[in-house]
């Protein structure tokens, strides 16, 4: 589109400049596949990002010292990372982006490119840490926080928002975290700066204040939304959770997995409300058609429980099991039965599921939930 009252000469010598892929050199065509990768991430509304992170291998594997593609496969890579493996960040993980990051020590670069590598790197650092189930070597500890402080003072916005979170990890640190992060809202109100705002204040103990960011954040990200929740139960605030989950299948269509997952969790683990609880995850087998189900539903994120990492499909067939002995089917609804009947059939069905599932045996309903989520009732 011509800017107005640009001149056509202008306009056409503008054009003859552009080089065609064909004659391109390696850095021009790294550049072009980075703003390729760029458009199509902006443009995703399911959140895959594997065509996107090989373009953006690819293009680094063509040319490994241009900083611009490290920069945006490093980011890209992580929210792959973070969507596919929650809490299984590895070692091999942070050796990829070391090596990546050791290419470009000494390279000189904008300010701004060479802050987000560090950022960069702090992230999967910390989520290496976070993730790890053994002890970790002490001097990737000392050099995580040496590198939080140092991005404390020059990053901005949702950047600050997360270095701020990732410093409050260490109580000792909270108190400035909050000062830090509402410096940071200052500079943002981005759904993200909120988010991570909001974590920074609930492990703050300011939890009003972190149901304030986390009801803003979650008006676009549904993670937030969870945040809310979890809020909202533990200040006793008066809610109609149904209601609530209802509300959310309208704004988030795509998330109805993801909402029914998250109903489950909250049923069992708060009410004595088992009928909607199984009602919930009978919805997740039909809406995956009784197949193998995706790693992220038969392993979910357990909101109320130390564990945190729940083999969901697992409790829902024990529940369901628990209460269709003819001497606890009363407790159910009409309803409930009928979900737990179907649950039990299609687990049933799946062998490769149930070959995953725990050697409980326990006859209690809260001790079942306890072994397998890890959630005392």
């Amino acid at each position: 589109m011509r800017e107005r009252g640009a001149p056509v000469e202008e306009i056409a010598r503008t054009l003859s400049d552009i080089v065609p892929v064909d004659k391109m050199d390696i850095r021009q065509r790294g550049y072009l596949r980075e703003m390729h990768a760029s458009l199509l991430y902006r443009l995703d509304d399911d959140g895959d990002f594997c065509a996107i992170v090989e373009m953006l291998r690819l293009a680094l594997d063509q040319d490994p010292d241009d900083w611009l593609v490290a920069s945006r496969y490093i980011s890209l890579v992580g929210k792959k990372r973070r969507c596919e493996r929650r809490f299984e960040t590895t070692l091999s993980d942070v050796e990829e982006i070391a090596q990546i990051l050791q290419r470009f020590k000494d390279v000189d670069m904008p300010v701004l490119f060479s802050t987000n590598l560090k950022f960069y790197e702090l992230e999967v650092l910390y989520e290496y840490l976070q993730s790890s189930k053994g002890p970790v070597p002490r001097h990737l500890t000392d050099y995580k926080d040496d590198l939080c402080e140092e991005l404390l003072q020059v990053v901005k916005g949702g950047k600050l928002a997360q270095c701020a979170f990732i410093y409050s990890r260490n109580p000792k640190n909270r108190r400035q975290a909050c000062e830090f992060v509402e410096l940071a809202l200052t500079q943002t109100e981005s759904t993200y700066a909120l988010a991570k705002a909001a974590n920074v204040f609930w492990v703050a103990n300011k939890l009003e204040r972190a149901l304030e960011c986390a009801t803003r954040a979650s008006e676009e990200a549904i993670g937030s939304c969870w945040q809310v929740l979890e809020l909202k139960v533990a200040l006793g605030h008066s809610f109609d959770a149904e209601q609530f989950f209802q509300d959310l299948f309208k704004r988030f269509p795509k998330a109805s997995l993801e909402i029914h997952l998250n109903a489950f969790d909250y049923y069992v683990s708060n009410t004595d409300d088992f009928s909607t609880a199984l009602g919930h995850y009978l919805e997740i087998l039909e809406q995956t058609g009784g197949g193998e189900l995706p790693a992220r539903l038969e392993h979910g994120y357990w909101a109320w429980s130390r564990k945190r990492d729940c083999n969901t499909v697992e409790l829902a067939y024990r529940i369901a099991r628990y209460f269709l002995d003819e001497d606890r089917g009363q407790q159910l609804s009409e309803e409930g039965l009928a979900s737990g009947r179907v649950i039990v059939s299609i687990v049933d069905s799946m062998p490769d599921v149930k070959s995953r599932f725990s050697a409980t045996r326990s006859d209690n309903l809260d001790a079942i939930i306890y072994q397998l989520s890890g959630y005392s009732r």
